[in-house]
């Protein structure tokens, strides 16, 4: 049985934008709406955790302490 399994990491140019706008942009392979079902449906997480599709996201890295404050999108599909 295929799946999907692809990881990205929000860049600090999509800090606060909403998480399904910017799931299209990091995977554009898959429509919105794909990715909105995804999200709605928990395959689609944030730093392990599930969103709904107008939550913002945080990207970027924080330049005081130098340690990575952003976002960590997972989508694990299980394709039927």
């Amino acid at each position: 049985m295929p799946s999907i399994h692809q990881q990205a990491e929000v860049p600090a140019a999509l800090a606060l934008e909403r998480l399904d706008v910017v799931a299209t942009k990091l995977f554009p392979e898959f429509s919105r709406a794909q990715l909105q079902g995804w999200i709605r449906s928990g395959e689609l997480t944030v730093d392990g955790r599930q969103a709904k599709p107008k939550d913002k996201v945080q990207g970027g890295v924080d330049r005081k302490s130098t340690r990575l404050n952003s976002s960590h999108l997972v989508i694990s599909y299980a394709v039927f």
